[in-house]
């Protein structure tokens, strides 16, 4: 999903609350994930109300919100970046 949207023009980001850069970096080379990573102290979860982990924005260019899940729910990214005219 993330080179698919990629070539679209949207970046995903990710937060991390709870383990080290260290940690953090270990984990995505063994998953070989390439994911941009903010590591936060509690400022961004508080920010944005994050009851559950992991818990997907979908932002538009405007910085608004769009769509808010908690867990994994491709279908509805998918349906927010529909509405914010990614294709």
């Amino acid at each position: 999903m993330q080179s698919e949207l990629k070539a679209k023009g949207v970046e995903i980001v990710t937060v991390n609350g709870g383990d080290s850069a260290e940690t953090i970096a270990k984990f995505w080379k063994q998953s070989g994930i390439t994911l941009t990573v903010v590591m936060d102290q509690g400022k961004v979860s508080s920010l944005y109300g994050v009851q559950a982990i992991p818990t997907n924005y979908v932002i538009g260019s405007d910085g608004k919100i769009i769509g808010a899940y908690e867990g994994f729910d491709e279908s509805g990214i998918r349906q927010s970046l529909a509405k914010a005219g990614v294709k």
